[in-house]
């Protein structure tokens, strides 16, 4: 009687230690997603028999496999987690043969044990804290290792390494160290207890066993090479029956709760308020993305700005990254089930970042604008999210998708917004030339040395014309005397000055068309700190998307060079033609002469300011923009006359 009493009350124990083992593995999880019971259930009892069957705790190996593949971040996370928890149970089982071998227990090997787990637990600890003090070298290395391969088992490798750093570091950051340490100690209570009916069964059966003698077999350091089908072979039959049985009913009643009914099994998200809302192991969708993201990161560069990047993101999934040419990083964001835009930057570009959400509040009322639903500006880093619409499309594709008449009614509306808006009420009188002087010297004379000595353009720059797509031009010294400061003072002398926006191109006007009445619109991504304020930076900067053709130029990925030849293939749509046109006729019809020649001349100027950004971020690509920029001065400068 009382054996099968002991028995009854070993199975039971083992099977709540099994149990809180799972939610302990859940409390990992949940920081990151919803865990998923049935498969937890599954996966831990069927890596729990493998491990039973098979040494070398191949078991934990099929455990991640089963539950990864049901998880939103994969094996590779699962795995993760399940060495994170390994990790704990090492340190404390070498905490327990320490404990028994102080005690002065006589069970064979239980020394050795001791010994093995206390040196394992404490090269885990000292390699995590030197992982973390001097993270640098490691990284580099796992990014090493991880570039010999292609791009998926490159991504694949740098995120398990990822899942790791991360999970330990939630481990003491973000995750209950109170609830944490208490399920540790309630499962282990559970197992040593199970030890003790099981060991106390024996001994009524006639084999007389210890708590630590079958703690001791169960986890010697034999035990990781050795599997614990074995273990029982040694003894009676009856005995090594009893033991199977006994590692195998809770795995199997494991097994059968995953059948339970989701109610039941969502128990335990009441008694211990698992949240709702999780991490995102990393924020980014696309594959190229992540990748991307990991080199950085791995890469041990900007350490700060990617801390503050996660803290900023990790509660969010991006689902496309629409950066262009600025330092500032936009994006399509999903949380729960809301979508938006969020833009950040750090350092000098997030004070210019900050400059840009001061102008969108100041400017509140005069024009259509995105709404702000949260800001952000501390640390040198500015971060703010805008609304977003299904229906709103960039004015790129509206573009390509109306008629050129529709196109240039919003157009218009843009312009005369503009006019009436801010210009109209801003307008200005600068007391002294002081601020155009400073705009020739700072947005021209500075941007031409950057462009002469560019690696890009060594070569190139010393030829009197450039052939381009096999046309040819003249080369950027021909212009010489009509990009000087006198000339250029003598163009933009007479300019108006007002509040602008200061990045007027196509793609900062959102459209959101409408199948009946006036299609909508608003304008996006202001850009101050221009020095010479004045609308026809903004009328300047129409041209070099209409005129100029920038958001063909980039769309094309690839170009080549050698001597003075440039070849790239280069489209540029009758939509824009059209648009151009209207705009054009637009501006003589509201401008003076000598206003349009200044419009036409702020846009040579816009693209002298884009080229050193391209040279410092495109590589060879800035020959594609270095072509644009020959080609509008060719038609600005070829075409001018003093009026």
């Amino acid at each position: 009687m009382m054996v099968a009493v002991w028995f009854c009350l070993a199975v039971l124990f083992l099977l709540a230690g099994h149990v809180l083992r799972l939610l302990r593995w859940t409390q990992f999880i949940e920081v990151y997603e919803r865990p998923h019971l049935r498969i937890l259930l599954r996966s831990l009892s069927a890596g729990f028999l493998v491990n039973f069957f098979v040494p070398w705790r191949i078991g934990e190996i099929c455990r991640a496999v089963m539950a990864g593949r049901s998880m939103d971040n994969g094996v590779a996370f699962a795995l993760g987690t399940i060495i994170v928890e390994r990790f704990l149970d090492v340190v404390v089982a070498g905490i327990l043969f320490a404990a028994f071998a102080a005690g002065g227990v006589a069970v064979t090997g239980l020394a050795d044990s001791a010994h093995f787990y206390f040196a394992v637990a404490c090269i885990l600890v000292l390699l995590a804290a030197f992982l973390l003090r001097f993270s640098s070298g490691p990284k580099w290395l796992i990014r090493h290792a991880a570039a010999v391969f292609n791009q998926r088992i490159q991504l694949r490798l740098l995120y398990f390494s990822w899942t790791l750093i991360s999970t330990f570091k939630d481990m003491y950051q973000t995750l209950s160290r109170r609830r944490l340490v208490l399920l540790t100690m309630e499962m282990w209570a559970g197992y040593l207890l199970s030890y003790l009916c099981f060991a106390a069964c024996m001994t009524a059966l006639g084999t007389p066993l210890s708590l630590s003698a079958v703690f001791s077999s169960l986890l010697s350091s034999q035990s990781f090479h050795q599997s614990a089908f074995f273990i029982g072979t040694e003894s009676a039959v009856q005995a090594q029956w009893l033991f199977y049985v006994y590692i195998g009913l809770p795995l199997g009643a494991l097994w059968l709760a995953s059948y339970l009914p989701a109610r039941a099994r969502r128990l335990y998200q009441k008694v211990y308020h698992v949240p709702q809302d999780y991490l995102q192991m990393l924020p980014q969708l696309r594959m190229q993305d992540r990748l991307s993201f990991l080199e950085g990161y791995f890469s041990g560069r900007n350490r700060e700005q990617i801390q503050a990047y996660l803290q900023i993101n990790r509660g969010i999934q991006v689902l496309r990254d629409y950066s262009a040419g600025s330092n500032a990083t936009t994006m399509l964001c999903m949380s729960h089930d809301k979508t938006f835009f969020r833009k950040y930057a750090f350092d000098q570009d997030g004070e210019k970042l900050y400059e840009q959400l001061v102008w969108l509040h100041e400017q509140e009322g005069r024009l259509p604008l995105p709404e702000i639903l949260h800001e952000v500006h501390e640390n040198r880093c500015c971060c703010y999210d805008m609304t977003y619409s299904s229906e709103a499309q960039n004015f790129f594709d509206f573009i390509h998708s109306v008629s050129p008449e529709r196109s240039w009614h919003v157009l218009e509306r843009v312009l005369d917004c503009l006019q009436k808006g801010l210009y109209d009420q801003t307008m200005w009188t600068p007391q002294d030339d002081a601020a155009l002087r400073k705009y020739i010297a700072n947005k021209v004379e500075k941007n031409l040395f950057v462009i002469r000595g560019a690696r890009q353009f060594r070569e190139l720059i010393g030829y009197d014309t450039v052939i381009i797509n096999g046309v040819p031009y003249p080369n950027l010294q021909a212009y010489a005397e009509k990009l000087s400061p006198a000339y250029l003072y003598e163009v933009f002398r007479q300019d108006a000055y007002a509040t602008i926006h200061g990045d007027m191109t196509i793609e900062n006007i959102i459209c959101r068309p409408s199948a009946q009445g006036e299609d909508d619109f608003y304008i996006i991504d202001p850009n101050t700190g221009n020095l010479h304020e004045s609308p026809f930076l903004d009328y300047g900067k129409l041209l070099q998307s209409l005129h100029g053709g920038y958001e063909f130029l980039m769309k094309t990925e690839s170009v080549r060079y050698r001597g003075n030849r440039i070849d790239f293939l280069y489209t540029k749509s009758m939509a824009y033609e059209n648009l151009l046109a209207s705009y054009e006729a637009y501006l003589h019809e509201h401008f003076t002469p000598q206003d349009v020649r200044s419009i036409h001349y702020h846009e040579i100027v816009h693209w002298l300011r884009l080229l050193p950004y391209k040279i410092r971020k495109n590589g060879d690509r800035a020959l594609i923009f270095y072509a644009g920029l020959l080609w509008i001065l060719h038609d600005i400068c070829g075409k001018d006359e003093v009026v």
